[in-house]
């Protein structure tokens, strides 16, 4: 089944950020907000995108959880800081788990690098 209007929109987001400008769309639909065009986009985007920002707020926690274990704790933030941007670049804008993945996730960096060099110094 192929649906058109999905396709199309696919493909402007993913031409868009290759430096193509988007078609000008009529003024009635320019004034829209970004609430509202989160609701007009297509049901499978919208749960692609909470699927990266969910990924995002796991990975963010479980980065400020184990910071102590800097070796599992620093990768886990810098995923979380990822799927955070992927969400973000498929959207065209921050959700609420996305945010909230992305402050975890520099959260428990700063925190896994502070233990990774108090534990090299001898502190921890």
């Amino acid at each position: 089944m192929d649906n058109g209007f999905y396709n199309d929109y696919e493909e402007r987001l993913l031409n868009a950020g290759n430096g193509e400008e988007i078609e000008n769309e009529p003024e009635e639909e320019a004034e829209k907000s970004v609430a509202e065009e989160y609701y007009e986009l297509p049901l499978a985007l919208k749960s692609r995108s909470l699927i990266w920002s969910v990924v995002s707020f796991v990975l963010g926690a479980l980065s400020l959880a184990l910071c102590l274990f800097y070796y599992v704790g620093i990768p886990f933030a810098i995923a979380g800081l990822v799927f955070s941007m992927v969400s973000r670049r498929n959207l065209g804008f921050f959700e609420k788990y996305s945010i909230v993945g992305l402050v975890l996730g520099l959260m428990g960096a700063v925190a896994g690098v502070f233990c990774l060099v108090a534990n090299t110094i001898g502190l921890i």
